[in-house]
């Protein structure tokens, strides 16, 4: 279903909150459809804790959604004076989010 969703999406909506989502769902979809659902990651975790790692993974990626969810809504609200505003908030914020395909490419 969230495939089938961001296929309909291309051309349709901005390209950069849609590579976003896009990422989003190819590293942790799996993962955190896990833990929603009771899956072996929580057992797993349950059993023998969480490392450090994945709990700041776990954060930065919850911070990203919140991001993909504050551009969401400048676009439904028609941007207005808050268009533009969100590449500022990620740069700023960096250090609180996961880093996105294009600043690993950069690094290269």
């Amino acid at each position: 279903m969230l495939s089938e969703m961001l296929e309909n999406l291309q051309g349709k909506a901005p390209q950069e909150p849609l590579n976003m989502l896009m990422e989003f769902k190819e590293y942790s979809w799996k993962p955190l459809s896990s833990f929603i659902h009771g899956g072996i990651y929580a057992i797993n975790r349950h059993s023998k804790g969480y490392p450090l790692t994945l709990l700041d993974h776990m954060v930065r990626i919850s911070n990203a959604v919140s991001i993909m969810v504050a551009m969401l809504l400048v676009v439904l609200r028609g941007g207005g004076d808050q268009l533009g505003e969100m590449p500022s908030i990620q740069r700023e914020f960096a250090d609180c989010l996961p880093e996105i395909k294009s600043q690993l490419l950069d690094k290269k």
